[in-house]
């Protein structure tokens, strides 16, 4: 769903009232699961690195924090675009609702504020009126 579908949708279920809505990605740590290896960027890493060592006798073999940290080795986890826009839909669809029941317990709680200052002010004239 594009911005501008997202907009209308809020426009629909909200009649009064601005509201204003920002998406922000953060990765979590629980959200990239485990550790991921580039095996093909670490065998070309260990063929340069033997061509190396074959060419300059005596160099000295790369470490495994050697290895972790070049460049393409670590694989972060990615998460399609499809999925992250259902995920955002759901969020939105799932605020609405939240935020249209507020609004509605908002307007009853003022339909009853002004029913019962109503009547305690026809109770008031009723009373002083005797």
């Amino acid at each position: 769903m594009a911005v501008n579908e997202r907009r209308e949708r809020i426009a629909a279920t909200q009649k009064r009232g601005k509201v204003e809505c920002r998406v922000a990605l953060q990765r979590t740590v629980s959200a990239m699961g485990g550790i991921a290896l580039n095996a093909d960027r670490v065998r070309q890493l260990g063929d340069a690195a033997a061509s190396v060592a074959a060419a300059i006798p005596g160099t000295p073999p790369l470490t495994t924090s050697d290895i972790l940290r070049w460049p393409g080795v670590m694989v972060e986890a990615s998460v399609s675009p499809e999925t992250l826009a259902e995920q955002a839909d759901t969020l939105l669809s799932q605020a609405l609702s939240e935020l249209t029941a507020a609004r509605a317990r908002e307007g009853a709680l003022e339909r009853r504020a002004q029913s019962l200052s109503s009547s305690t002010f026809s109770h008031t004239r009723c009373s002083s009126e005797r």
